[in-house]
């Protein structure tokens, strides 16, 4: 089995959640555990633009796949825009996936890269990279076809949850070969800093003496600070 972070299994009671807990259920029922899964991945671009990747799969060998998870059906039309498709039929304008996909791909990829320069001076991640999409309550419609922006071994349905475990192998694998640089192989000292420098950071905030004299300090100018406030008003008062 996998490790999971968190390791709990998503709510079903999130906008999603349902869809993401089975894809969740099967990933940590069919990865060998060198396998990390994180889901629900919330990520603050440079942009101030806040992000939230569904599952992010990361590998010593394999490298890091982002999967985007949709709990509705899927329709690209032939002017290029997407359609959501409700469980009862109802139809709904939607953001392109593909384009979601790459761009949150786009902005950990660059996230992670500053880090691990800042670490090791390094101007890529030690890891090939790539994406995939997953509407595990929903089938391809017979006689469909894929948009250019995707493939079949990126785009996955409720009909390959049952192997799932080779879809993401398969991704991997087309990632590689089209990948314009492949980073040596990482031994695993080297893919446990990466992960701890880049995924799984500890950040600790630890009360002590500096932050009690911190604040005791700006009680200090607060009270100062009414004290003036009274005096003034007392000059200012004719009577006295």
């Amino acid at each position: 089995m996998p490790t999971s972070i968190p390791p709990t299994r998503p709510s079903v009671h999130r906008s999603g959640g349902a869809a993401e807990a089975l894809v969740w259920d099967e990933l940590m029922s069919q990865l060998s555990a060198d396998w990390l899964v994180f889901h629900g991945l919330r990520l603050l671009s440079g942009e101030a633009r806040a992000r939230e990747l569904d599952f992010v799969l990361v590998h010593r060998l394999h490298g890091m796949l982002m999967v985007e998870c949709k709990g509705a059906g899927l329709r690209c039309e032939r002017s290029g825009s997407w359609v959501r498709i409700d469980p009862d039929g109802r139809r709904s304008p939607t953001d392109d996936p593909v384009e979601q996909v790459e761009s949150a791909r786009h902005a950990l990829v660059k996230a992670m890269t500053e880090r691990w320069h800042d670490k090791t001076g390094a101007t890529r991640i030690p890891l090939v990279h790539g994406h995939a999409i997953i509407t595990p309550r929903a089938s391809h419609r017979a006689n469909s076809t894929l948009p250019l922006a995707l493939r079949s071994d990126l785009c996955w349905t409720a009909d390959d949850l049952p192997h799932l475990a080779q879809s993401v192998e398969r991704a991997m694998s087309f990632w590689r070969q089209a990948a314009t640089f492949l980073p040596p192989t990482l031994d695993t000292d080297t893919f446990r800093r990466f992960r701890r420098t880049c995924l799984q950071p500890v950040m600790q905030l630890t009360p002590g003496l500096r932050a009690r004299m911190a604040a005791q300090q700006a009680a200090l100018m607060r009270v100062s600070d009414q004290q003036q406030a009274l005096l003034r008003g007392l000059l200012a008062n004719p009577r006295l």
